[in-house]
Formats: C-alpha cells, structure tokens, sequence
C-alpha cells in the first residue's frame, strides 16, 4: 500500500467528497437483532407528524394533531426516503398535555387523541407492509407528570399503590436526581443510587425491585407485542434505571432495544455511565454478543458533531478546545471501554435538543453532519423534518418539535433527495458489514473510509486543507463520486472516467418486513 492523494477543490468553503467501489452483492434485510446494525431510522413524534385534518397548531405545549391514521396516510412518504426503520414516539394514555408521549398514566390504554387500538394496528401494519421495521417508544422509569413529593396522588394503571414507587429517602428535599448534566465529577455508587432512585423531572419514580411492578412490566411488553406488529423498543430514560432490570426485561421482550442514556454527553460523567451498561452487558452475553440494551442512544456522538459542524454553542456542553477532532476522541473512548460503536444510535438531531438549523441555519453543514452519521459505523437515526430544513424559519416554541404537515410533505424539501441517496448508498454498499478506519483528523476536518468501498472527506467550512495524504488505499482502485453525476475516480492521479460500474444514483430499497 502506498500514500495516495485525494484533492478537496479549492473553491468549496465547505466541502464533501464521497467516494464508493462497487459492491459484488446486495445483503437481504433482517429485522433480527443483528440485523438492527443494516438499518437506519426514521423518528417520528405522532402528534406532530401527520394531523390528516390539516389543522394550525397554535400551543407547542399541548396537543397538535397528528394521529396513528396519520402515519398511515403518509407511509409513502417515509418509503420515498428509502428509510429501512421508523421509532415512533410513546402512544400509552397520557396525563394532560403528554402529547410527546413521556407522561403516562394507564399502560393498557393507547392514547385516544391518536387513534384507536385498530387505527394504531393498521398504520403500524401499513409501515411493515411497505418494508419499514418499527421501532417502539416506551416508557418505564416513571409515571404521569405534575406531582409533588410527597404529597403524591397514586391512581395510576397498573400502578396504584404508594410501595409501587421509590421513596425518596436518598434523595434531596425534592426527591430530584443528581444535577450531573455538565458535571466533571466522577461517579460514585451513591450518585447512581440516587439516579436510579430518585425523581427525574418532578416524575413519580417506579420502583423496579418490587415484584409486582418488575412482573408487570414483563406482562405488559407481552400484551403490547400481541396488540402491534413490533420490530424493536426504544426505552426512554434508561440511564435511569438499574441496569439489572433492564437486563431482564430485554431478555423477556426478546426485541431490539435502544437505550436513552441522556447525561452529561459533555462531561467524564457521560463516558462512566455508559460504560457502566456495556460493562454490564459484556459480563452477561459476552463481548461480540448483543450489549445489554442492544443499542445506546450516543450523546457523546452526537454532541462532537455538532461542535464540529455546527460550532460550540450547539455542541450539549462538548468542550471545544479539539473541534472535529472530538470526533475522534469519542470513538477512541468507546474503543478503551470495549464498547461495540456498530449498535449505537448516531444522530446529530433529537425531540429532546434543539434543531441543528436553529442554532446554525446551514444547509451544508447539516449535509455534513448527516454525511458522519449515515456513512460511520452505528445505526443511523434522523429525526423527522430535517429533510424539510425545519428549525430554520421555526416559531418560537417550536425549536425541537414543530408539526411537519403544513410543509405538503414535498418531495422537493431542501434534504428529502439528499437524505434518500444517503439511504441508497449505506444499502448498496452494505456498509454496516465493513470496518471504518480514520485517514485524516484535524479541528475543521474529517476523513474516513468503511473498507474499501467508500471514502468521506468531511470539513466544516473554515478548513484550508486542498489535499489529504491518505494512506492504505491500494493503486488503481476505482471509486464512484458520489452524491454527484455517475462519475469514477481512480486512487492514482485523481483523472476522471464515465463508467458503468457506479450505483444507480439514488435508488429504491423496498420489499415488505419478514416476520
């Protein structure tokens, strides 16, 4: 192997190069746990997605509209992005204004102002139909909302009684988890004791080493998945929850999980309650099993992506100081903690922090961003709207959770192709089957490849970079430029020919999900 040169045009303030060797063959999808890894996921909050009725929404803190009948009438829609998964946003009854979902207070009752049990049925069935796995958001740290210890009021179902619920005696005047969010300081048993036991956001905290509400749980998963066509769970807040528990209930629900783990993404506190659940999930299934959960939400991820691309006041407390470099830095953690970064959930948007176009209203980057999360190992998510730009021109209010119909849902949207040939080209290449190797590193810019078939040069607009020195590639190798017109590159002298060999541009996954 020799060094080869890969020249980033001059004129770009920010530039993105995509190269890709044609595969020999395409893998069949599998909505198994492993196969999870092949997937990328659509997020889509149900009151905000799709209200069939068309109606103006006025009050971000309560109800829109959006319903299970609309998911259904907008399947397409989702299809046309060529998304392989969709998550979608808790659908239990709520206490009043929980139309996020995240505020239950009867597990045996979806939802009325979605739908009914058969509405809910059929846009879930609908989606698999069309090839799109569903993922599942759920919800079992906590019950309803509004609530003050301890004068708490216990009329919830099935938990009703006030043994179903911690009790607050490790905890601070106002039963509030430790405030860890931007914190430097090591963990310690008794800050987990107090995050697994105490209140996260004024939320009546369940008590998951009693009997009754551990076997409900594992009831409830039971009759959920006998109700809907399930693929996978979401568990929201799992970071809150002893690890033991949620051992047990993967290995009852038997589906694919993708655990919350929201603290501190920017601090030494994140990294040690991470490695806490894939330690944990190591020492049960043996490394190169499935972890624990199967799948972690990656903050850490997240946050050096957008200090990257979108600068330090939309990095979640990320220290600034190494820039795209923190890239890098965040997966080397991973590597030290044994963690395997092939069943993370990579985003670099979420319903729970602000849109990337609301604090630095860049199409090109966003593209950039969007690049890193679909092309580097993990399981890409993308939450619903960016392919419209939403956050760009958003009313207040609205930052993380604007209603996506007033856009017509046109195929025209600033990022709907982009995103589609994202999909098209992670599918082709089979790009969750091959290693990622970094080539160049530096504060504006990042370059990878996945094994041989696909080389990203990523830079953030302020680079003064013309030309990586990339090593290991082999000479003569022939690379498609992708996200372009159907052109091929050789890694020699950087001469450009027409060739048939490249992929179809922006083609179509499609085929219903196997049971």
């Amino acid at each position: 192997m020799t060094a080869q040169s890969l020249r980033v045009p001059a004129c770009c303030t920010l530039a993105v190069l995509v190269f890709l060797l044609t595969p020999t063959s395409l893998a069949s999808k599998d909505t198994q746990k492993d196969g999870w890894r092949q997937l990328a996921i659509y997020e889509l909050m149900v009151d905000r997605f799709n209200d069939p009725a068309s109606g103006t929404c006025m009050d971000s803190s309560g109800y829109c509209g959006g319903t299970f009948q609309g998911i259904q009438d907008q399947v397409d829609y989702i299809s046309d992005m060529n998304f392989p998964a969709v998550w979608i946003t808790p659908i239990t009854e709520q206490e009043p204004k929980g139309y996020h979902g995240y505020w239950p207070s009867d597990l045996y009752k979806l939802n009325p102002l979605f739908g009914t049990d058969d509405q809910a049925a059929a846009a879930f069935t609908s989606l698999r139909s069309a090839g799109i796995s569903v993922m599942l958001d759920i919800v079992m740290n906590h019950m309803g909302y509004g609530q003050t210890y301890p004068s708490y009021q216990y009329y919830y179902n099935p938990f009703n009684q006030a043994s179903h619920f911690h009790n607050c005696t490790v905890c601070g005047p106002e039963c509030s988890t430790p405030d860890i969010t931007f914190s430097t300081q090591a963990m310690t048993p008794e800050l987990y004791e107090q995050m697994w036991t105490c209140q996260l956001s004024n939320l009546p905290d369940l008590d998951h080493e009693v009997p009754f509400v551990k076997q409900q749980y594992f009831e409830w998963i039971s009759y959920l998945t006998q109700r809907l066509p399930l693929d996978g769970l979401r568990i929201d807040a799992a970071a809150f929850m002893h690890p033991e528990f949620l051992r047990e209930f993967s290995q009852h629900s038997e589906l694919f999980a993708l655990g919350e783990i929201f603290v501190a993404p920017g601090s030494n506190a994140s990294y040690e309650i991470i490695q806490k659940y894939v330690e944990a999930g190591n020492a049960t299934n043996g490394r190169g099993a499935d972890p624990l959960l199967f799948s972690q939400l990656d903050y850490p991820f997240c946050a050096a992506a957008r200090l990257c691309f979108a600068g330090a006041d939309a990095a979640l407390g990320m220290p600034a100081t190494l820039g795209c470099a923190q890239i890098s830095a965040v997966r080397s953690t991973y590597a030290q903690m044994d963690a395997d970064q092939t069943v993370m959930g990579r985003f670099v948007e979420s319903a729970d922090i602000p849109r990337f176009l609301s604090m630095y209203n860049n199409l090109p980057a966003l593209r950039n961003a969007l690049m890193l999360v679909f092309f580097s190992e993990g399981i890409p998510i993308f939450y619903y709207g960016t392919e419209q730009g939403l956050g760009a021109d958003t009313p207040p209010g609205f930052e993380e959770r604007e209603p996506l119909w007033p856009t017509g849902f046109s195929r025209a949207g600033p990022l709907f192709a982009f995103v589609r040939g994202l999909n098209w080209y992670r599918f082709w290449t089979q790009l969750w089957t091959l290693p990622m190797t970094e080539l160049y590193v530096g504060m504006n810019d990042y370059v990878f490849s996945r094994g041989d078939a696909i080389i990203v040069a990523l830079t953030n607009g302020n680079s003064s970079v013309t030309q990586y020195e990339l090593t290991g590639l082999s000479p003569n190798k022939l690379f498609c430029a992708g996200l372009a017109a159907q052109k091929v590159r050789t890694i020699r002298d950087a001469y450009v020919w027409i060739s048939a060999q490249c992929p179809p541009l922006f083609g179509t996954i499609s085929g219903p999900v196997s049971s």
